[in-house]
């Protein structure tokens, strides 16, 4: 680098500069630049110890002299100096991608009138981002300009892009390459998202987690290790803010059509993910059944087998019979429960994250389960086994749930529940005494999101609102309709050390 920029700004020969040292080098372009106006241009910037070695060789003399350089990583321009201007470059709009292309392609020239229709179509598949314009531009320039070879390149773009113009993907895997060991696995999951898919922070931060991608750190949670490790990837610019909360904290994200083709092919290269569609009987002849395979031994020291990351097989106990005990991830929400049976999820004894459509009594087996996520459509009765699963730390039920008779008695009686790590339950109806009294059992409880109405006390002999778990950190409650009118209630007593309040319409997404 010192030669190049020796070579631009000095009148030394080409001959003599590579025959210097580096001493004399850095020497040489600190007196070429001094006293006078100079400005520097300094292409993709990986670490900011690379500006701290070369920032002593460009003189400061309050002449109007300024330093331009670019980089993928967020924290390299913010540690650069206390008077740098950090300017995050947006993604194209549609019109200056579709400028672009035409200026790329045809020069001076105008775009042919039949191809305009197809041609629209490009810029809004590269989704504004400008290496992939100039690259699908280059593939068009040296094809016939027939409007059915663009359209076809329009439909399947990535693939163009990724099949015939390797350096489009060389520059992209440089960011790959770049990253920590621990952020690469994280980054290679995003492979098990559907193309143009927002997903939701909480969700994403509870696979990492239950597949166990995410280091412990002394005084972090494993959540808030996991939200390190995604602000990292968005300040590498490999993952991007789909969505932000009423807080401006990130809550959905997605990646570029790109980047993920990219990340599929380096998952598949590195043996760590593979996408298997396999057809269903002749019955089901209509349908796919997608299974995602991780290998943990690629990337961590703990895995040993390759085994299924997700999939929508209809039969729980097949992975069992195919030898694939070591599951920890089961999506199950999308089958039908006229014709299978959930017996068989009992003997996936691994399983950390686990989504059905209903609660087996065979889900009590499952000791090492964190996440469990009920897609019901109708309000669900939480059985009392779910409350004694100590390792349970999340507990969400998509149409809404209450506690059944059985926990209502056992709390009665003065029995308590195992509900140690239980750390975020949504969505549930607190509509008497008891419901209150079964929550008080979870102790580490963070986050609630429940709807309730105004509740006997039966000490006191008065209505009353109910008293929430002083240490909730995020609470959204929605109200019941039907409210006692004739009595005072008091007021509504908000946990002390509570950081967000919610007070909305009835919505159960767990996206939310």
């Amino acid at each position: 680098m010192l030669i190049d920029l020796l070579r631009t700004v000095s009148d030394l020969s080409k001959e003599r500069i590579p025959n210097m040292d580096e001493g004399l080098l850095a020497e040489k372009l600190y007196k070429s630049l001094k006293g006078i106006r100079y400005l520097i241009v300094l292409d993709d910037i990986w670490n900011i110890d690379v500006w701290d070695d070369f920032k002593r060789y460009f003189p400061d003399d309050r002449c109007g002299s300024r330093i331009i350089f670019t980089t993928r990583l967020e924290n390299v321009g913010l540690e650069a100096s206390p008077r740098a201007v950090v300017n995050q470059l947006p993604f194209l709009s549609e019109t200056e991608c579709w400028d672009l292309l035409q200026q790329k392609v045809f020069q001076k020239e105008q775009c042919p009138p039949q191809l305009v229709d197809s041609g629209k179509q490009i810029p809004t598949n590269c989704q504004g981002l400008p290496l992939a314009v100039v690259v699908v531009a280059a593939i068009l320039a040296n094809m016939e300009k027939k409007e059915s070879s663009w359209q076809k390149v329009a439909a399947s773009l990535s693939v163009h892009i990724s099949e015939e113009n390797n350096k489009c993907m060389d520059i992209l895997e440089l960011s790959y390459k770049h990253l920590p060991v621990h952020l690469k696995p994280c980054f290679l999951y995003f492979g098990v998202f559907q193309e143009d898919v927002e997903v939701p922070v909480r969700k994403l931060k509870a696979l990492w987690i239950s597949e166990g991608l995410i280091e412990k750190r002394e005084n972090k949670s494993l959540e808030d290790v996991a939200h390190d490790y995604l602000m990292d990837l968005i300040g590498r610019s490999l993952v991007l803010v789909a969505k932000r909360s009423s807080n401006g904290q990130v809550k959905a994200c997605n990646m570029h059509d790109l980047l993920r083709e990219m990340c599929l092919r380096i998952a598949e290269e590195e043996n760590f993910l593979k996408v298997v569609q396999d057809q269903l009987s002749t019955a089901e002849k209509n349908h796919t059944s997608v299974h995602l395979y991780l290998n943990p031994s690629s990337m961590r020291p703990s895995g040993l087998h390759v085994r299924p990351l997700c999939g929508n097989s209809p039969d729980p106990s097949l992975f069992v019979r195919c030898s694939m005990k070591l599951l920890r991830v089961f999506n199950m929400s999308a089958i039908d429960l006229k014709y299978y049976d959930l017996i068989g999820i009992g003997l996936l004894i691994h399983l950390k994250y686990l989504t059905v459509p209903c609660t087996p009594s065979s889900i009590a087996r499952l000791n090492n389960l964190e996440f469990l996520l009920v897609d019901n459509k109708e309000v669900a009765q939480i059985p009392e086994f779910l409350l004694n699963m100590v390792k349970l730390r999340y507990l969400h039920f998509g149409g809404g749930a209450q506690f059944d008779e059985s926990c209502h008695m056992r709390v009665s009686k003065g029995e308590g529940f195992q509900m140690i790590n239980l750390q975020n339950v949504s969505f549930l109806f607190i509509h008497e005494e008891n419901d209150e009294k079964i929550l008080r059992y979870s102790h580490h409880l963070r986050r609630l999101k429940c709807e309730f109405k105004v509740i006997w006390d039966s000490s006191k002999k008065q209505y009353r609102y109910p008293n929430f778990l002083n240490q909730l950190e995020s609470l959204s409650v929605s109200f019941h309709r039907s409210y006692v009118t004739n009595t005072s209630p008091g007021l509504i007593s908000f946990p002390s050390h509570l950081k967000k309040l919610t007070l909305r319409k009835f919505d159960l997404s767990w996206e939310q």
